[in-house]
């Protein structure tokens, strides 16, 4: 029996998915967005001055309303309806933290513990998505990274004040020897 390369082809697939995925994950951590900076405070905006800092973020079980929660336990409910979340950094420069969030007509929006709310994008897939947040073109500010309605394997990435950006899809992965993609 010879192998016809399906499996190599597989393995180049799996590496270049999680090659993307550490790329991703390191230029987070390298731009200072998240939640934890690198003197290991939580936040990492002029928030964290507060006596009583934005800690996390959820959406609500009983309201599907992203809430914020400081590091007294104190909740800080917000208006935005949310089907997923994304992980809180300062996306408009005003110093206080917002999370990105999906809603469940596949909007995109942030909304930060006043109440402030900005639309980035729309098109993200509501029931898949899973949201980053990367200075990914590397001017400083933070983008938006989402998984595209029309087809979940296109990443897209926006910015409040930008239109969103394909990143990659599964058509610059798609190995012509094998017809297979991810």
């Amino acid at each position: 029996m010879t192998d016809s390369g399906a499996s190599s082809t597989w393995g180049r697939q799996r590496a270049l998915v999680l090659a993307v995925v550490v790329l991703f994950a390191a230029s987070a951590v390298a731009a200072g967005v998240g939640t934890v900076a690198a003197d290991g405070t939580t936040e990492t905006t002029a928030d964290a001055s507060e006596e009583n800092p934005i800690k996390f973020v959820y959406v609500d079980g009983d309201t599907d309303n992203v809430t914020f929660v400081r590091a007294n336990g104190t909740r800080v409910g917000t208006n935005a309806t949310a089907d997923i979340i994304g992980p809180m950094a300062d996306l408009d420069s005003d110093g206080l933290l917002e999370v990105p969030y999906v809603t469940e007509s596949n909007d995109i929006y942030a909304v930060d513990k006043d109440n402030e709310t900005q639309f980035i994008a729309s098109g993200a897939f509501a029931s898949k998505s899973k949201v980053g947040v990367s200075d990914w073109t590397g001017d400083g500010n933070p983008e938006v990274l989402y998984a595209n309605k029309s087809d979940e394997k296109d990443i897209y990435y926006a910015n409040i004040s930008g239109t969103p950006t394909e990143l990659t899809s599964k058509k610059a992965i798609v190995d012509t020897r094998s017809n297979c993609s991810l």
